[in-house]
């Protein structure tokens, strides 16, 4: 008999379930078998299944039967897939038991329809027909939706719609939709984008006191069609400005016939986002230059999670094709890859990692483009952690620099062994965006000299700045570099130093290269430096000459050399330190070379042999060697035949001024038999450049000198570095430096020191006869020799006092006289106001001596007033004057008077005293007369008298005439030193006369002033020269000519006319005239 398939009947067809409720629809069912029993039975939803739905029992499993799901599971837990199964063979009744307590719960948010089906197996195998039961939504509103926990980052402000997918379903009309956030957050906000919905409102909006937001319909309406409301709450954002954490949201529905329906809850998180911060805001990227970083500082942050899942970093704006960003992955990070989108110019690194992982990454992001333009580049970046709650783009703005520029360079001729001159005294350099530079490299190329065993390497070097710090030429490299953040004009000015060295002719390329203060490199700019050799001129580097030398040879040990030339074109030698000067060079016979002078320059030119230059510049010779403010220096220049200028040889002058000596009392008087006395105590000696000493010599005169009886000693040790000793035959003491003597390095024995032993120094005789001995006291500083001091000792047979120097007696009158030297010959009373101090009441000996520049044979002293013959040597002229007796001395210059006579009578015959010159061409060199008187028991010197030879000022420089246009203003000045000259040195007084009303003259500065007359015609202008005794005259015309018509009146010399006067100046009577340039006017 066959088998007979189970029967299953009266289960609910139909059913309403609400959401979220366990529903039974099989309480009526039942199970029937006639012949078997039932081994398996299947419960399932079969149609319309959403995962969160679930089939259970409430019933006890009868014994023998199990109850699981497909999938193995418990029966009680959730059924993955939607499927109950029952096992184990038992009786209908059995299984009916068990079926009838099955219930369908759904936890989702999907209110679509459920088919749930039922099938059961016997033992035999028969199934049986499927029962079949449809579950509906319930009558209230159905709110469904598929949202678990959205998530929403804190840097979010724009907030989140955790339930964009909500479904309504009802069978009538809403009234209303309300949405609760269950935690208190005063920051949180829900609000909905009816945008669009016109028929719905948010009446005030999200109520933060019962954090509810409620949809309602827009009044007159109460009810709107619940797929509006759908609309509505699919629009729903949730924002938080309030603490991290978890929000849960409940919705709730009402329809028409006030049915409420409240959803299952759905939550929010509000969780951190990462923080991108530390990245350089700015970076500089040049051109084919190296990747620049600018994320090498940047920090990665998470409050909440120490994991990214990915960056993104990107060009948003002005991104070129040649654009490209990248970072090193490393080996340290395995797990993440990278990237680049060469469309969208983005970068992806991407994979699981930590956030130290990402960091070290992102620090390596560099950028680099071929292309300088469109213009600055936005460069993006943006972190996503494990959640992809992505970080708040952060950028970084790339500005692109343009490389500085170096104007091309023109080759440039270059002297060997000169290397102070710049070779690049023309680079120009720029940059359009950019200021300043950091950078320069300087270098030689090619033609690298390396140097041998004669003549040395090429070499670079210059000149630094306080902000350029430069290095030293690397032979290695053949180059110098320039360093130090500094104006592109600053760079520009110390490279215009460079300077070659180089001491081998030949071509040089030189480089140079600059980098700004953005990295930007510049292309290299190469010229050419030719080296040429160049004269060379070897010679003292100092030179000492005597004050008052005349034609002092300059340069008599110089020597001229050229590499590679034989002849010289020019050679310049100027002097300077001391204005006055002037030198001149003596040309040879038949030479080429003309000279020409301009003051302390001469200049010589002319295409000649090396060695006619050489002899002429040895015989250089400074016209004068007057004292002169500052230290001169003669400095030599000379051009070949191929114009390369040698180096500047100089030599440093000093003008070197003799020793003086100063004594208080020339005349001394000495008793016979005294042991000695001291000739020199109040010796004072000078040098107004030096402070050493060379030599000093004390000398009696041989005309007086006795060997046996005279004799000169000082006090040993009286200073170091001096010695001393007398020599007896010659009657001379000398002091000699112990050590060498350089008077241009002051270096030597001690000046002062030697004054020390001069005021030790004793002179002694045995001698009992009358005569009056004369010392000599001179003084060397190792190149120029004191004058001549003299001290006279006088002899007395009896004790007698010397009385000190009568100049301090203001009775006593000193005496000056000037004489022109035509009248030498004519007798001169030389004491018309000496007066003998009243102390002396009676008189045994006066005498008048010739102390300073006495000439023998020359010169003489008469008491009488007749001239003396011319030519006549009689030693001893006589007048009596009551009884006193006159001898003259033709030794030692003096003129003796004796007898018994009143002190009145002495008096009146000094005052008879006459001085003459016994030759027809008398020497100028100016006296000094001393007196002494004696009464027997004192001797007193009297007060001195100066003789001033004087010779009359010249004309030195006749001048010239010169003319002007009618009305033009003029000034000039007299220069006395080059229109006039006085021998004797003195200083000269100009004055002017015959001048017309229109012309001033300022004696204070020499200088002349006026406007010319409307009228034309001549001025004679006189201008005298005195030296305070005698002048001398010259006078020049000044010449008022018709103005041209386009003169516009200008003045006028030699012929030619200028524009308008804006000064004269006339340098020995020669005229220089200054004008202001003006555009219209020309020379004619």
């Amino acid at each position: 008999m066959a088998n007979v398939a189970p029967t299953l009947a009266s289960a609910d067809a139909s059913v309403i379930m609400p959401l979220a409720t366990a529903t039974g629809f099989t309480a009526s069912l039942t199970v029937t078998d006639p012949d078997s029993n039932i081994q398996e039975a299947t419960v399932s939803v079969s149609g319309g299944y959403t995962a969160g739905d679930q089939l259970f029992f409430t019933g006890t499993l009868p014994v023998g039967m199990t109850a699981g799901n497909s999938n193995g599971l418990a029966a009680d837990s959730t059924n993955a897939d939607g499927v109950l199964k029952f096992a184990g063979s038992l009786t209908p009744a059995d299984y009916q038991t068990i079926l009838q307590t099955i219930t369908l719960k759904s936890s989702s948010k999907d209110c679509a329809p459920r088919t749930v089906t039922i099938t059961a197996t016997d033992v035999p195998g028969a199934v049986s027909a499927a029962t079949t039961t449809t579950f509906d939504i319930s009558g209230a509103p159905s709110i469904c939706y598929v949202a678990g926990n959205t998530l929403i980052g804190d840097n979010n402000a724009a907030g989140v719609t955790p339930i964009s997918g909500a479904t309504l379903y009802d069978d009538t009309a809403l009234k209303s939709v309300s949405i609760a956030i269950t935690e208190v957050d005063a920051g949180d906000l829900l609000s909905v984008d009816l945008t669009g919905i016109a028929d719905l409102t948010v009446g005030t909006g999200y109520d933060s006191t019962t954090r509810t937001l409620t949809i309602t319909p827009v009044a007159p309406a109460t009810t709107v069609a619940y797929s509006t409301f759908q609309s509505a709450l699919r629009g729903l954002k949730f924002s938080s400005t309030g603490a991290l954490g978890t929000r849960t949201l409940t919705v709730t529905a009402t329809d028409a016939n006030d049915l409420v329906q409240t959803s299952s809850t759905f939550t929010v998180q509000k969780v951190a986002a990462p923080v991108i911060a530390a990245q350089d805001t700015s970076a500089i990227a040049n051109a084919d230059a190296a990747p620049v970083s600018f994320a090498s500082q940047v920090a990665i942050s998470d409050a909440d999670s120490t994991q990214l899942s990915s960056l993104t970093i990107r060009v948003s704006n002005n991104a070129s094709a040649q654009d490209t960003l990248d970072v090193d992955l490393g080996s340290a990070v395995p797990m993440l890859t990278k990237t680049w989108n060469s469309v969208e110019r983005k970068l992806t690194v991407s994979g699981p990692g930590t956030m130290a992982d990402y960091q070290t990454v992102l620090r390596t992001l560099t950028f680099s483009t071929t292309n300088l333009g469109p213009g600055q580049r936005t460069i993006e970046i943006q972190a996503f952690d494990s959640d992809l709650i992505g970080s708040t783009p952060v950028s970084s703005y790339i500005t692109l620099n343009v490389p500085p520029t170096i104007a091309p360079l023109t080759a440039q001729s270059i002297r060997a062994h000169f290397g102070s001159e710049p070779i690049l005294p023309n680079i120009t350099l720029g940059d359009s965006d950019g200021t300043q530079l950091k950078t320069a490299v300087v270098s030689i190329d090619a033609g690298y000299f390396a140097g041998d065993a004669v003549i040395a390497a090429d070499s670079l070097s210059i000149t630094g700045s306080p902000n350029i710090t430069a290095s030293a030429f690397n032979s290695s490299t053949l180059s110098m570099t320039l360093s130090g953040s500094a104006n592109i004009s600053d760079y520009q000015n110390v490279l215009q130093t460079l300077q070659l060295s180089s001491s081998k002719s030949g071509a040089r390329t030189i480089g140079i290269k600059v980098i700004d203060m953005d990295g930007g490199v510049s292309d290299v700019a190469q010229y050419t430096a030719n080296v040429y050799e160049i004269p060379r001129i070897s010679m003292d580097s100092r030179l000492l000459i005597n004050e008052g030398t005349t034609d002092a040879k300059l340069a008599q040990y110089l020597s001229l050399a050229d590499p590679d030339s034989g002849q010289l074109k020019s050679v310049t030698a100027e002097l300077t330190g001391y204005i006055p000067d002037v030198i001149n060079g003596t040309i040879a016979e038949g030479s080429a070379i003309t000279s020409v002078i301009e003051g302390s320059k001469v200049t010589f030119s002319g295409l000649a042999p090396l060695s006619e230059y050489q002899s002429l510049l040895r015989t250089l010779v400074l016209g004068s060697a007057q004292r002169g403010s500052g230290s001169r220096i003669l400095s030599i220049k000379a051009k070949d035949d191929t114009d390369m200028e040698s180096l500047m040889a100089t030599t440093n002058i000093k003008i070197n001024s003799a020793p003086t000596i100063a004594l208080p009392n020339s005349y001394l008087a000495y008793e016979h038999g005294q042991s000695f006395i001291p000739l020199l105590s109040g010796v004072q000696l000078a040098d107004v450049d030096n402070t050493v000493i060379s030599e000093a010599v004390i000398r009696i005169s041989p005309l007086r000198h006795n060997a046996t009886t005279d004799s000169l000693s000082y006090a040993g040790g009286c200073a170091s570095g001096l010695s001393g000793w007398f020599d007896k035959a010659a009657g001379t003491l000398t002091f000699q430096s112990v050590g060498p003597v350089d008077n241009y390095a002051n270096v030597g024995a001690s000046l002062s020191g030697l004054q020390d032993c001069l005021r030790t120094v004793n002179f002694a005789t045995t001698s009992l006869s009358e005569y009056t001995h004369e010392l000599e006291l001179s003084v060397s500083d190792g190149a120029a020799t004191s004058q001549i001091t003299t001290v006279k000792v006088v002899p007395f047979s009896k004790s007698v006092t010397s009385v000190p120097d009568a100049g301090t007696n203001s009775t006593q009158v000193p005496t000056s006289i000037v004489i022109p030297v035509t009248q030498s010959s004519t007798q001169h009373r030389i004491a018309p106001q000496v007066s003998i101090p009243p102390s002396m009441t009676s008189m045994q000996m006066a005498k008048a001596y010739i102390t300073e520049g006495y000439i023998r044979g020359e010169d003489t002293l008469v008491l009488n007033n007749t001239a003396p013959a011319i030519n006549q040597t009689a030693t001893l002229r006589k007048r009596a004057v009551e009884d006193i007796t006159a001898a003259f001395d033709p030794v030692e210059g003096s003129l003796t008077l004796t007898g018994s006579a009143a002190p009145a009578d002495f008096q009146s015959a000094l005052r008879n005293v006459h001085y003459a010159s016994l030759v027809e061409t008398p020497s100028t060199t100016n006296k000094v007369f001393g007196f002494v008187v004696s009464d027997g028991a004192n001797l007193v010197a009297l007060p001195v008298t100066k003789l001033k030879i004087n010779r009359a000022p010249t004309v030195v420089h006749t001048p010239q005439d010169y003319s002007y246009y009618p009305n033009t203003p003029f000034t000039f000045q007299v220069d006395s030193n080059r229109t006039f000259a006085d021998l004797d040195g003195d200083a000269l007084t100009i004055s002017a006369s015959s001048l017309p009303t229109w012309v001033t003259f300022d004696a204070t500065t020499n200088m002349f002033a006026g406007v010319t007359p409307a009228t034309i015609g001549n001025t004679d202008i006189a201008v005298e020269a005195s030296d305070g005794f005698a002048s001398v005259g010259t006078s020049f015309k000044l010449q008022v000519e018709p103005a041209p018509a386009s003169s516009n009146k200008s003045g006028k010399i030699a012929g030619g006319v200028i524009g308008s006067v804006a000064g004269l100046a006339v340098v020995g009577l020669g005229m220089w005239m200054y004008r202001k340039k003006r555009s219209h006017l020309s020379a004619v």
